[in-house]
């Protein structure tokens, strides 16, 4: 009979019914999986009725990620504090629950099922430096040449149907990454963590052998031989290998508790998919008192934004049983949130659709820096009794004497090498062998690799397979991948009306194709540059070097296919081919970190420089992209993302004064202490039980400018501490520093040019009454924590905005060091901006505080002289 769609759920009696829960059945299933981790958006919006406060777009590798990683740090904050309420949105539907690999053998054809271009056609072009097409005139080709691989569009993603393979950035990578970046990497919470997690921490195991996944006679054997050989380096070729270490393959084959099952091949929607359980357990199964959703086939088109801030976001939603295809639109609230996490070229495409960056500021980067790796296949057979007549090492025998008596198993290793002299500024980069080695194994080194076989009698027959007989017909495969770095260019021109560079790696959005709803489809350009194919020549020759001195053969032997002439019967190279640009799922790089607003274009927590609620947390992130394949670096940035934002809706810890050197300026009054100039709008509050208040602004509108200056003493050099807290994302207030006596005096552009402003600001309001428009937002010099139009913040360090009189938001706290022509602002903790001051700009002033727009409170304002 033909299949149904979607079939009525019937009970017993074989009559109609609603299904409990709104479970639906098939021809084949009963669809309550997803049904019990899935919502659709209607049902999402309608439990959250105030809108989501952190909405993450996508669900693949990193969305799934972060969402979990942020509703545990927040699902236990009391009562008191406000706990975010999150939105997880995917295009494309719920396929199965974890990694494709960890599910019966025959089942990988589930690989094909989600799979949909990145691009259309006609949308990008890759090519040599020379401007011809990928493949022409190179050596050994390309694999899929001038092509964009298809990605998968379901909940989990790629992260579902990944390689596994999870080296680290080194410290040598990690060189031009902003500071506190590369030592959050380094810490105990990031690469330290996440290797932990995902099973590819490959230390000494329990029984203190260099095992885990990977074991055995044929692995041990490898690894000592390989590290009897390295380091190694051939100066006229310009490269080196420098260490051989063990596989990190994210596979966790032992529990850390007893009792517990081994999660195997990772992935993180099953993290996702538990963290919705426990919420929907905890919620006594009542969506209104839900904090995490997850909504599939919901596509984003773009984040509708004003004023330097994301207001909504709008959707197409795909019912494929129902009504079709709907666009409608998602209301962003006051304190709302976007993550985009969709994968490098999506987000940059939603990123460029969205929001630009303000073309009269500041120059468009969104785009520029595009890279993704360089990679090779190369494939021998090394004759097993050639292979055991090795030795291992200086006075510890040979290759067979760790073989004897042993099954010999699936072998893998990692080794790593440096390029150098890639140009006329001796550029140096990285590469990495994945190498696998495999007995009786065909033409595959990766013969037992990544399967499931439940049934005994299959595994027992595995075994005899790979035993084989020690003789002159038994060969071992082994294949090398390289895996190259790229390099971005971070001054590539992708301004909407600029001249596009010809020979570097870019991205923008199309002038002229569109998708079926109006938006600019997404343009790539990827360029095999000079320095790259330089790379890709010398990590080529070191994995035929490599070869050749483990098996004890030349260089020209290890590239002998059988039957040529002057071939080596001990080895025989079986294939050798390299991967084109577009194949790697590796596309990074355009959405960069950095310390520079200017020079960047997102900040080291992941939130971009000109938008006010909109963060990344993908491989768009990379500055760099080094060799290591991507995961657990983009792993470890989604988890420093989700920090970031857990630690905006965490009370910052009192300054300490132990001393008693700080002198307070506020005790709730203002007579004879504190004077107004320009706009009164300023109020003393008394809250019960807490620090005396001053209260600064109108609600709901823009206020006359107006100062509130401490009138009984002017201060040259000191540190003020204070703490301040805003209502709406479009407040803007700022502390003035040093200001000239306001008595009698017109706050004029002269005034304030003499005054030095710590600003208040989410939106970055960069005004000019002799420019059309006056107001532009996204000002990095404008934004909150800068020095006003002195320096940029570097960071946006601010907590959470509150609706006045709803959950009490927390307080920001200011450090402000002033001491002759240095001013340095440390914001909640982080040092966010600093600068040199001159004339006309004063020494010494009054303190001051600003009325602007809507209300900005402050408390606890005290001053140490230095």
């Amino acid at each position: 009979m033909p299949l149904q769609k979607l079939a009525k759920f019937l009970n017993p009696s074989g009559e109609p019914v609603i299904a409990p829960g709104g479970i639906q059945d098939t021809s084949f299933n009963r669809d309550a999986l997803s049904r019990f981790v899935c919502n659709t958006l209607d049902e999402a919006l309608a439990a959250v009725p105030g809108g989501f406060d952190v909405i993450v777009v996508g669900s693949g590798m990193y969305g799934a990620y972060f969402a979990t990683d942020i509703y545990n740090k927040t699902k236990n904050f009391g009562s008191g504090r406000p706990r975010p309420k999150i939105l997880v949105l995917q295009e494309g539907p719920f396929l199965i629950h974890e990694h494709f690999q960890n599910l019966p053998l025959g089942l990988g054809g589930l690989y094909e099922l989600p799979l949909a271009s990145l691009l259309p056609e006609g949308q990008y072009r890759i090519i040599n430096a020379n401007g011809t097409s990928e493949g022409q005139g190179v050596p050994f080709g390309r694999d899929f040449a001038g092509k964009f691989r298809p990605h998968h569009r379901c909940v989990g993603g790629k992260g579902l149907f990944w390689g596994g393979w999870s080296p680290s950035l080194t410290t040598a990578d990690l060189v031009q990454w902003p500071n506190s970046v590369s030592a959050f990497l380094k810490s105990e919470q990031g690469y330290d963590f996440i290797t932990q997690e995902i099973g590819a921490d490959y230390d000494i195991d329990r029984r203190g052998k260099e095992e885990d996944f990977i074991y055995g006679g044929l692995y041990e054997a490898l690894l000592k031989r390989s590290r009897k050989l390295t380091p190694f380096n051939i100066p006229v070729d310009s490269y080196s290998i420098d260490r051989v270490l063990q596989p990190p393959i994210a596979v966790k084959v032992e529990s850390e508790l007893s009792g517990l099952f081994s999660p195997d091949k990772y992935s993180s929607l099953p993290g996702l998919l538990s963290a919705i359980r426990e919420d929907v357990g905890r919620s006594n199964n009542n969506d209104q008192n839900r904090y995490l959703f997850l909504v599939p086939n919901v596509t984003v088109l773009n984040l509708e934004t004003q004023e330097g801030v994301v207001r909504g976001i709008r959707v197409a939603v795909n019912d494929p049983v129902g009504a079709g295809e709907i666009v409608q639109n998602i209301t962003v609230p006051e304190q709302g949130m976007v993550v985009l996490a969709a994968n490098c070229v999506n987000s940059t495409r939603i990123a460029r659709n969205s929001f630009p960056r303000p073309a009269l500021l500041t120059k468009e980067r969104m785009g520029a820096n595009l890279m993704v790796h360089i990679r090779g296949n190369y494939l021998w057979k090394i004759r097993r009794t050639h292979l055991e007549s090795l030795p291992i090492l200086e006075e510890e025998g040979l290759l067979k004497d760790i073989f004897k008596d042993k099954v010999l198993q699936q072998a893998a290793l990692q080794i790593e090498g440096t390029a150098t002299d890639l140009n006329s500024n001796n550029l140096t980069g990285r590469f990495h062998f994945q190498f696998y080695a495999a007995p009786n194994a065909g033409n595959n080194a990766e013969y037992s690799l990544y399967q499931m076989i439940p049934d005994r009698d299959d595994l027992l027959e595995k075994a005899q397979q790979l035993k084989g007989e020690p003789d002159a017909n038994e060969w071992i495969t082994v294949g090398i991948r390289t895996c190259g770095e790229d390099f971005g260019d971070k001054e590539a021109p992708v301004e909407y009306s600029g001249v596009r560079s010809a020979n570097t790696s870019w991205m923008d959005t199309s002038p002229s194709a569109k998708d079926r709803f109006g938006n600019p489809e997404g343009y790539v350009q990827l360029v095999e540059t000079d320095e790259v194919l330089k790379l890709r020549n010398a990590q080529r020759a070191a994995a035929f070097q490599f070869i050749a001195r483990l098996a004890n053969v030349t260089v020209e032997e290890a590239g002998k296919k059988q039957g040529e002439p002057n071939a080596n019967p001990n080895i025989v190279l079986v294939d050798a081919v390299e991967d084109g640009l577009g194949t790697t799922y590796h596309e990074c790089g355009t959405l960069w970190m950095g310390e520079n607003p200017e020079t960047s274009v997102t900040d080291v927590h992941g939130r971009f420089h000109h938008v006010a609620n909109a963060y990344c947390a993908d491989q768009s992130l990379f500055p760099t992209a080094g060799s290591a394949n991507p995961v657990p670096t983009g792993l470890a940035l989604a988890r420093k993302v989700a920090l970031g934002i857990t630690e905006r809706y965490q009370e910052e810890k009192p300054f300490e004064d132990k001393d008693g050197d700080f002198q307070s300026l506020f005790n709730g009054n203002f007579p004879g202490v504190w004077r107004s100039v320009g706009a009164a709008n300023f109020t003393p509050l008394q809250p019960l039980g807490q620090p005396p208040i001053i209260e600064a602004g109108k609600a709901g509108a823009d206020s006359v400018l107006g100062l509130l200056y401490y009138q009984p003493k002017q201060f040259k050099d000191f540190v003020l501490r204070l703490e301040w807290k805003a209502f709406s994302i479009r407040a803007n207030s700022g502390i003035f520093l040093r200001i000239p006596d306001p008595t009698g005096k017109s706050l004029d552009n002269s005034f304030y040019e003499a005054c030095t402003e710590i600003q208040i600001d989410e939106t970055g309001k960069n005004y000019r009454d002799d420019r059309n428009p006056q107001s532009i937002f996204g000002g990095f010099r404008e934004k909150t924590g800068a020095i006003y139009t002195l320096a940029p913040a570097a960071q946006g360090m601010s907590k959470v905005i509150r609706p006045r009189f709803t959950a009490d938001g927390p307080w920001n706290v200011y450090e402000i060091t002033v001491q002759g022509d240095s001013i340095v602002v440390v914001l909640n903790g982080e040092k966010v901006s600093n600068t040199t001051i001159a004339a006309p700009k004063q020494r010494e002033g009054y303190i001051a505080l600003q009325c602007h727009t809507e209300i900005v409170q402050f408390r606890n304002i005290r001053i140490k002289e230095l």
